[in-house]
């Protein structure tokens, strides 16, 4: 096998007939490998578009919920693009939400007003002030 010029001046590959017949062979068999290649190229383009696409109002969405500040959704919009963060965020949520659901659950049949000889109590005000343990850990995450 070698490749020379014609006489058009094309460069043309000259092979005997049991080498063309390896290298058709050959051809066969790598075609539907590129096909599927090219495939996979253009599905992962498009899931990285559609990703993109929504991380604006996933963003939204953790700051309106309170587990971003404003100052932390740059940060947040770079880290849900990696699919281990975005893992270990729903994972986060889930326990924070688990947490805020048990604290909750421990407040249900407790008096709505205060008992006449009970000191008033400032415990909303310092629930809102200062993040859940499962809060501060899913701000750690996202190194905020």
């Amino acid at each position: 096998m070698k490749i020379v010029k014609n006489e058009k001046g094309e460069t043309v590959l000259e092979a005997s007939p049991k080498e063309a017949e390896a290298i058709v062979g050959f051809v066969a068999a790598a075609t539907p490998i590129l096909e599927d290649a090219e495939k996979a190229e253009k599905t992962a383009a498009l899931r990285e578009a559609t990703v993109s696409k929504a991380i604006p109002a996933v963003v939204d969405t953790l700051a309106k919920a309170g587990y971003i500040t404003n100052e932390q959704r740059v940060k947040a919009a770079e880290s849900l693009k990696d699919p281990v963060k975005v893992l270990d965020t729903l994972q986060r949520i889930a326990l924070s939400a688990a947490i805020k659901t048990a604290e909750e659950v421990k407040t249900l049949g407790s008096a709505s007003t205060p008992k006449k000889d009970a000191a008033p109590t400032t415990k909303a005000a310092s629930v809102a002030a200062k993040p859940s343990a499962a809060d501060e850990h899913f701000l750690r995450s996202f190194g905020l």
